[in-house]
C-alpha cells in the first residue's frame, strides 16, 4: 500500500500537480462533495428554479461555471454512475434526481456528443438548457418552490459543508484545510478567501436556520443532531473540527 501511494504521488508530481492523499471512501474527498452538489441543482431544476440563477449561484460561490453545464462535462453515464455509488454508500444522504434517467435514456449524455443538459455547437455551449431538458425538468416536477437567491445558495452550499464534517469524521482526511485543497484544485473553487472560511462568514445562525427549514425537503440539508450541537456553540469550521475530534469541547 505505502509503496502504491508513493508511486502515484511521485506520478502525480511529475505531471506537475500537487497529489491530495486521503483515506480510501466512496467517492474520496472531491466527489463526495461533489455528487451532492450537482444532485442539488437537478432537483433546484425539478422545482422550478431556472439554470440562469443556478449558475449565477454557482459564480456567487466560487465555483468556474454551472452545476448543469459541469454535469455534461463529466457526462450523464458517469454522473449516474458515480451517484449510485454514492448512494448506496450513503442512502441518508442523497435524494437521487430522477431526470438524470431520462437524459441517458434519451441518449442526451453531455458535451462529448453535443448534447446534454445544453447543446453545443462546435464544442460551444449554448446560452440556455436544451429544451429536452426542460422538458425533463418538468416532467419530474413534484412541487415548483420559490426560492430566494440566498436560499438558493444555501441550499447548493451547505450540504457540501456537512458531507466535509462527516467526511472529517470517519478519518478520510486529517484537517479540515485538506477541503479548502480539494475544491481549489479539483474543482476548481476560487475565492479571496479559503473555502472553509464561507461558511465561517455564512454564520452558524444561518446554516441552523437553514438545515432546519429544508431538512423535509431534502436529505442532503440534514446533519447528524452533534453536528448541529456543535453548531450551536461554534462557529462553522471550529464545529467541523469538534465534530471530526479536533476540539476540546
Amino acid at each position: 500500500r505505502a509503496a502504491t501511494t508513493a508511486a502515484c504521488r511521485s506520478h502525480v508530481e511529475r505531471l506537475g500537480k500537487e497529489p491530495l492523499v486521503v483515506g480510501d471512501c466512496p467517492g474520496f474527498v472531491v466527489n463526495r462533495l461533489l455528487a451532492l452538489y450537482l444532485n442539488e441543482a437537478m432537483l433546484l431544476l425539478c422545482r422550478g428554479v431556472s439554470a440562469g440563477r443556478i449558475e449565477a449561484t454557482a459564480l456567487g460561490y466560487g465555483m468556474p461555471i454551472s452545476p448543469l453545464e459541469l454535469i455534461d462535462w463529466i457526462g450523464a453515464p458517469t454522473m449516474f454512475d458515480a451517484g449510485r455509488v454514492f448512494w448506496q454508500a450513503f442512502p441518508e444522504r442523497i435524494d437521487p434526481a430522477p431526470m438524470l434517467v431520462a437524459m441517458i435514456k434519451n441518449k442526451r449524455l453531455g458535451r462529448a456528443v453535443s448534447k446534454g443538459m445544453y447543446d453545443y455547437q462546435d464544442g460551444q455551449r449554448d446560452l440556455e438548457l436544451s429544451p429536452r431538458t426542460v422538458e425533463f425538468s418538468e416532467r419530474y416536477c413534484r412541487q415548483k418552490i420559490e426560492f430566494s437567491d440566498r436560499q438558493l445558495m444555501e441550499i447548493l452550499t451547505i450540504p457540501m459543508w456537512i458531507e466535509a464534517a462527516l467526511v472529517l469524521r470517519s478519518g478520510v482526511v486529517d484537517t479540515y484545510e485538506r477541503f479548502d485543497f480539494a475544491m481549489q484544485g479539483g474543482l476548481g473553487f476560487d475565492s479571496n478567501a479559503p473555502w472553509h472560511s464561507f461558511f465561517d462568514s455564512m454564520g452558524s445562525p444561518a446554516i441552523l436556520a437553514a438545515m432546519d427549514k429544508w431538512s423535509a425537503l431534502t436529505k442532503a440539508m440534514n446533519a447528524p443532531k452533534e453536528l448541529c450541537q456543535l453548531l450551536a456553540v461554534h462557529a462553522p469550521t471550529d464545529a467541523m473540527v469538534a465534530y471530526g475530534g479536533g476540539l476540546k469541547r
